[in-house]
């Protein structure tokens, strides 16, 4: 149970990243 409670954690701090290197992109891009 553990691994699947990091797995999830690593899971949503990709999410983070992602949203955020997604937002910055659309508004350099503006």
């Amino acid at each position: 149970m553990a691994t699947l409670r990091s797995y999830h954690r690593s899971v949503r701090l990709w999410a983070y990243f992602s949203f955020a290197a997604t937002l910055l992109h659309f508004l350099s891009s503006n």
